[in-house]
């Protein structure tokens, strides 16, 4: 009776965890920290088994936070390093919680992943609500809820700066939601129900049009290529099999990519000049272009100048990588450096971190860098090595959605992001376990 009692409550843990990270950071951080707890127990509880699945990859995810642990033996600032790595530990515990759970998210991965994907909804269907009301109506009954919500910025514009967020940061919403599309997308092609597919096309409908109205740009460069890549494999899947024997496989793979580079390359156009926000935010991002490129920036409120503060974070990182390329500045040292190198720098900006790669270099070195960019090298080779072609292109098109994002934001520095990123692609990993052992029953029978 107890031992079902604690599964039952580690189920609810495991959809508190996938619903509540688009909505409540204190929700998703106290589920998480509690399956890893429950996980432990359990397992000093029960009786050793010899492990079923080989675990290896998802460990590999935690590679990041071991460099930043590293990191911390020659940083001068021990305290800094010690609130860096409690900030940073969704990036340990979210690979451990699959770990520890690996029998339960291999037969419950498509409840998580559809509750995953209404939480986002929710999220979505309330900025889009949000959007629709009066300014002045958002702003009263935002500040009426006394802190439930997010604060609302209204020094700026909401279209030309993105939609307002209410329950997390916009760059961190927009991320969840890119790669909740790649969810939607991979869960249908696993599904033949007729009711199934509607949902699905629903669900894609909201989740795009929030996407394009947030303004979370490196997600929606993020969304085009990655969401391209797993259309592109489902495409080629459906017309080979009916085309097989009558058209060459070159030919079928030519036409198809063209078609889908044609529609990748329409959908922007389209956004551009049909979609107000997504129009008048990169108007916006052109017009901050050519004032630097003119250099007359300097009479606006640049601060506010996302493009120019990417451009000053790059440069500033690169500062810092560049006085320990090898081993990095340390752990707890960073960010008291970032400070100094913003504070010397004569635009005087806020100090922000815009590059998950120049992150990771200028704190723990180029060795952090290729641990860190090898052990999702390792996840994908193991994950193609044990999955279907088409979990493999929703693997692959979540870490090329990551890819991408990296170049514009330290997103792996932020808590939602931290949790995230290694939790989807170890749940990834614990489906090619779920096939895996379907391909030994069958060859068994």
């Amino acid at each position: 009776m107890l031992k079902k009692r604690i599964a039952q409550l580690i189920n609810i843990g495991w959809i508190a965890l996938m619903v509540s990270l688009s909505i409540s950071k204190a929700v998703s951080s106290v589920a998480l920290t509690a399956l890893v707890i429950l996980g432990i127990v359990l397992r000093f509880t029960q009786t050793p088994t010899n492990k079923p699945f080989n675990d290896k990859p998802i460990w590999a995810l935690c590679s990041l936070y071991v460099t930043y642990v590293i990191g911390c033996f020659y940083s001068a600032d021990k305290m800094q390093a010690f609130w860096f790595l409690y900030r940073a530990n969704g990036l340990w515990l979210s690979p451990l919680s699959v770990i520890l759970h690996l029998p339960l998210i291999i037969k419950n991965y498509k409840v998580y992943l559809k509750v995953f994907i209404f939480g986002n909804l929710l999220a979505c269907i309330a900025t889009l609500l949000l959007y629709a009301m009066p300014e002045a109506k958002v702003i009263y009954y935002i500040g009426q809820l006394n802190g439930i919500l997010s604060p609302y910025t209204s020094t700026v514009d909401r279209l030309s700066f993105g939609l307002y967020s209410p329950f997390i940061d916009r760059l961190q919403f927009g991320n969840l939601i890119g790669i909740s599309i790649l969810a939607v997308i991979w869960l249908w092609g696993e599904t033949i129900s007729k009711k199934q597919n509607f949902y699905a096309f629903i669900s894609i409908i909201i989740l795009i049009i929030t996407h394009l109205f947030l303004g979370a740009r490196a997600a929606q460069l993020g969304s085009l290529v990655s969401i391209a890549l797993l259309v592109l494999v489902a495409l080629l899947q459906a017309i080979y099999k009916k085309l097989i024997g009558t058209v060459s496989k070159p030919v079928i793979i030519i036409a198809t990519t063209i078609f889908v580079l044609f529609f990748m390359l329409l959908l922007p156009y389209l956004s551009y000049h049909f979609v107000e926000p997504v129009k008048v935010r990169y108007e916006q991002l052109r017009w901050e272009i050519d004032m630097v490129l003119n250099h007359d920036f300097k009479a606006t409120s640049y601060e506010h100048f996302t493009s120019l503060r990417r451009i000053v974070s790059w440069k500033n990182l690169w500062e810092i990588a560049k006085q320990h390329p090898i081993i990095g500045i340390g752990t707890g040292d960073y960010n008291t450096e970032l400070n100094k190198v913003y504070a010397a720098d004569s635009l005087h900006l806020s100090p922000n971190s815009h590059s998950q790669y120049l992150q990771i270099w200028a704190v723990v070195g180029l060795w952090g860098l290729l641990a860190f960019i090898g052990s999702l090298i390792y996840w994908l080779y193991a994950l193609n090595r044990q999955a279907n072609r088409w979990l493999f292109s929703f693997g692959g098109a979540v870490l090329l959605f990551y890819s991408i994002v990296f170049l514009f934001d330290a997103v792996l520095l932020r808590q939602v992001d931290n949790m995230a990123f290694p939790l989807m692609l170890s749940v990834i990993y614990a489906i090619s376990c779920q096939q895996k052992k379907l391909v030994i029953l069958k060859n068994l029978n």
